[in-house]
Parts: C-alpha cells; structure tokens; sequence
C-alpha cells in the first residue's frame, strides 16, 4: 500500500490516542530488558502502579548519584534521561513548572538585588577585592578595548528570528518585522535610527518613493527619512518575560525584547563574538569544551586535571553594578542603552525595573556572560584561555589547581555553580551537551517529546542511536517501537532529518517494499515525509519585497510552527 499524507494523519489520531500507554510499554520493555539492574525493579513497580510523581522523583535521585563504572553510571541516566524531561501533566506529577520557574526567577532578583548593593559600597569605599576587580577589568579591557567602534556595530544588526514585542506567534519572520510597527526602548531610540541608516537596504523602507519619467526614484532624505521612523517607531518601557519547557518539574524563563532592541543586540552579539575568538573563545564551536571535558574524565585523578563547572541560572545572576564595576564606560553605556531596564510578567500592566542586567532572550547575554566568565578565570590565574581554561557560555572548565579560586571569584560575583552539574572529583565530567566518565561517552538519549504521531515515533527510533552505547540500550525495544507503525509507514531510509523516516540499521531494505537498491546505479530510493513552514498570508509592500529579495533566503517570509506535510520520494 502506498503511503498517503491523508492515511498518515488517520494513523497519527490513534497514535495520539495511545501515545501515553505506548510510552509506559516502553518503559517496561527497558525494565525487562535491564532487570540485571538494582535500581529497575523499583522502576517497574513505580510504572505498574501509575505513581507518577514518585517516578520523577525517583528518576531525579539517579541523575544525582555516583556510579563505580561507566556502564552503571550510562544505564542509570539513561532511564533518567527518559523520564526526567518527558512532557507530563503537571497534575500527574503533582509539580507547578511555571510557578517554580517563576519563584527561581525571582530568587535570581534578590540574589542580583543583594550584589548590586555591595557594589555599590565598592564604588564608595575601597573594596577588600579589589585586586581580583582590577584584574577582571582588566582582561575585560585587554579583549573589548576602551570604546566600541558603533559604525561596525551598526553594520552588523539585523533582525531575528524570534518573537519581539508586537512581533509573536507563528509570524515572526523577516517580512513581518519589516512590516509591523517597530517597538524599542527609550534609551535604544537613537541608536535604532543610526543602525538602520548605516544599512542603505534596510533605510530603503523609510524612504519616499517617487515615479519620475516613468522610473521608480528613491529618496534620500534623511530629515524624511526621521520622520518616517518616528510615525513608525512605538516606544516601549520594558521587555515581557515568558516560559519555555525544560523539565517536568520547572521551566525556563525568557524575555521577549522589542524588535529595536533586538536589532541592536544583534550587532553587539557579533562584535563581542569576533573579539572573544581573538583571545581564543570561540562562541561558535562547542567542540573544544567537549574535548577538554573528555580529557578532563581521563586524568581525573592526576593533580593538574580538568574540572568542569556549571552555573545555576547564569544570564539571570549578572547584576547591573557588577558590569558596571568590571566593563569599560563607553562598553557598559552602550549596552545599558539597547537592554531593557524593565519588564512585564504574567500579563501585568505596571512594569518593574530590573535588578539584572540582561535576562535570557538579549541577544548579547550569551558573549557577555562568556566574557564575564572568562574574565573571573584569567582573574584566578588559570592560565591562557584555550589553553589552560576554556569558556561557553555558563560552561567553564579550569585545572584543578585553580578550581577553588575560581569558585571562590565566581561566588564574590554573585553566581552560584551547580553543585550536581559541577564536577572536580571522580572520573565524570559533563559540558557542552557532552558526557564523559573515564574517557568513556556515556551521554544519553533525552526522551523530551510524546510518542503521539509517525514522526515522533521516527525521532525515537534516529536519536535513540546516538551511539553504540545508546544503539545497545534500547536494541531491544526497537521491533516492538517499529511495530507500533503500520507497514506502510516503516519508512526505512539512507539518511536524513531525524523526523522524516527511520535510519537503515542493517538490511532493511531486503524486506521492505518502500525502499530499494537500484542495480544499475547503486542508488537507494525511498519515500519519507517532509514538514515545511507554510507561507505567511500578509501582503508585503514592495520596498519590503525587494529587501526580501536582496537578502536572498527563499525562507525569510515563512510561518514558524505552522507546518504542511508532503509525501515524497527521494533517490537515484
């Protein structure tokens, strides 16, 4: 039978249907599976019993032990991974997500609260610390310089994909934010105007157009061009903060910033980017971390080792007088005027002034912090950064020989490491999204998404074989998982997006009839689905068209998160 979109979306309501029941099959298989296992009999039992909340629990208090060997410690957290992260309902679970998020939110305010006072005695009175806060200053300077060059920062803003305030929903895409009303801060009002007019594309949509002898004439005028931006421009006093998903039992809290705002941010992310990698901080590549921590799970009991640490909330523990004590003046102007100094929560209407200095969702927190975080390292004598110490973000890794000092400048600064993510001791190390026990890989697969559709069943069944060690741990599962999808839709494939058909393990396509090895070339064909944006409704004017056309991206005009489904067939 060949496969049809129309029968794939009957198949996905009665996988929606059983989705949660499937889920529970799959964790009994494992329990079957592993019974060898200590702790997989209280598992079982946990799951058989529908005690849900104590089955979170449960999975928490094995994420957070130490294991002997690296099999032990991978099995452990692979069942952990498996239910820790899985999209419960709240009152299944007995958990609040968005209240705890809110309440660690708010605790990140009083601890920054609490910072900005002591710094500001610092700036008063002569500080105990100030050796370390001249050195923190002072590789800050050595890697920023005194003043930002604006010009090239202006150069290089543009607008992002994400939701902005009066930019949200589904259509946050680049033809929409060219065409809506622009929102921005007070303080960001000059910068917003000064940033276009560098971009001659971008200023084109504030500029009179004129038909003259027949042609289209733009004109330049840059008193017009002002009052065009100042009809189209909606100050704005504040940032608006949301939740996204993180685990079963909290959220993570975002800020939406206005699209001036974002613009800007934009530019700055890309101007502290370039000066970091400079240095040896290179924002772009994760890789290095992940090999630090590898080594640093090898010579785990050697004396001058790598420790990774991790910080609890880092972007919402960077108080305002902190920067303003370590960055340069010029530096810390600029970016006090493009964040948002407050913001709106849970749809109130009076806004609060933050006690941090930029929350998650400002385009330039992520370098910033890494700066910050490298400054504290170079500031502990840990050496040279690429070297000695790497940075990413909230990940850091240091030898052992400057781990406390390092703390100990971090805690002076106001951020708290997070002492189950935090390793110094035995032979763990995790960063950057890699786990490490002895040398050993032993990351897991995350289970972060309900089995309710053909598509969620494929993803399993990729990105559960994200090694051997993961390929070995579910291997015993997959017929069953396999057989939850109708024959024609045992979409068996070469490669791909994880979500569009199910990887070739062996020789599937001996037995299957929607794949085959052409003799001549060589050459597999198959079928898979594809999800592709929908294209937004909204008209675009034709200043706004041709920008479009001018940044040559077929995909700047599309729909996030609507999607339309085809089925197709791919190959020689």
């Amino acid at each position: 039978m060949k496969p049809t979109i129309k029968s794939l979306r009957l198949k996905d309501k009665s996988l929606g249907r059983r989705s949660f029941q499937m889920y529970q099959e799959l964790l009994l298989a494992l329990c079957s599976q592993h019974g060898n296992l200590s702790f997989v009999p209280t598992i079982k039992t946990l799951v058989k019993q529908g005690r849900w909340a104590d089955l979170l629990n449960h999975a928490d208090s094995l994420s957070s032990q130490t294991y002997d060997d690296a099999a032990s410690h991978f099995a452990a957290n692979q069942f952990a991974s498996l239910i820790r992260k899985y999209p419960w309902e709240p009152i299944d679970v007995l958990t609040d997500p968005e209240g705890t998020a809110m309440a660690t939110w708010r605790r990140s305010e009083h601890s920054c609260k609490r910072v900005n006072a002591r710094f500001r005695c610092y700036q008063q009175l002569r500080s105990p610390h100030e050796g370390v806060l001249e050195r923190v200053r002072g590789f800050i300077q050595y890697v920023l310089g005194d003043s930002p060059d604006l010009q090239r920062i202006y150069q290089r803003c543009d607008f992002t994909a994400g939701a902005s305030i009066g930019v949200h929903g589904n259509a946050t895409n680049l033809g929409r934010k060219l065409s809506a009303e622009w929102s921005v801060s007070p303080a960001a009002y000059a910068h917003f105007f000064d940033a276009l007019a560098s971009n001659p594309a971008m200023m084109r949509i504030l500029c009179e157009e004129r038909i003259v002898h027949g042609a289209s004439v733009v004109c330049w005028d840059p008193t017009a061009m002002f009052h065009s931006y100042r009809a189209r421009v909606k100050v704005v006093a504040h940032n608006k903060i949301g939740f996204v998903p993180k685990t079963a039992k909290t959220l993570r809290s975002i800020a939406v910033e206005p699209v001036g705002n974002g613009f800007l941010q934009k530019g700055i992310d890309l101007e502290l980017r370039e000066k970091l990698k400079r240095v040896g901080i290179d924002l772009s590549d994760q890789s290095r971390n992940q090999f630090y921590a590898r080594f640093g799970s090898e010579d785990w009991d050697k004396p001058n080792g790598f420790c990774t640490i991790d910080l609890s909330a880092a972007s919402d523990s960077i108080a305002k007088e902190m920067c303003r004590a370590v960055l340069p003046a010029e530096w810390f102007e600029l970016l006090d005027e493009t964040r948002s100094t407050r913001y709106v929560v849970n749809g109130q209407n009076a806004s609060v002034s933050y006690e941090k200095f930029c929350s998650m969702g400002n385009g330039f927190c992520f370098p910033l912090e890494s700066l910050i975080f490298a400054a504290i390292c170079s500031a502990a004598g840990a050496g040279i950064p690429r070297r000695d110490f790497v940075v990413y973000g909230d990940d850091i890794i240091v030898r052992k020989t400057h781990f406390d000092e390092v703390i100990r400048i971090l805690r002076l600064f106001g951020f708290t490491p997070n002492v189950n993510k935090t390793f110094s001791t035995g032979p763990f190390r995790e960063s950057c999204g890699a786990d490490w026990y002895a040398g050993e890989d032993v990351r897991p697969y995350t289970l972060d998404h309900a089995l309710h559709s053909c598509q969620s069943i494929y993803k399993f069944l990729n990105l559960s074989r994200r090694n051997a060690r993961t390929s070995a741990f579910f291997a015993g599962i997959y017929p069953m998982v396999i057989g939850w999808l109708p024959i024609e839709f045992r979409l068996f494939r070469p490669y791909g997006p994880p979500d569009t058909g199910i990887d070739l393990a062996g020789f599937e396509h001996l037995v299957s009839p929607l794949i085959n090895l052409r003799r001549k070339s060589s050459e597999f064909r198959w079928f898979e689905v594809v999800s592709s944006p929908k294209q937004d409704s909204k008209d675009l004017t034709e200043n706004v068209r041709v920008l479009c056309c001018l940044r040559g991206d077929v995909t700047l005009y599309l729909r996030r998160r609507n999607t339309s489904r085809i089925m197709r067939k791919r190959g020689g």
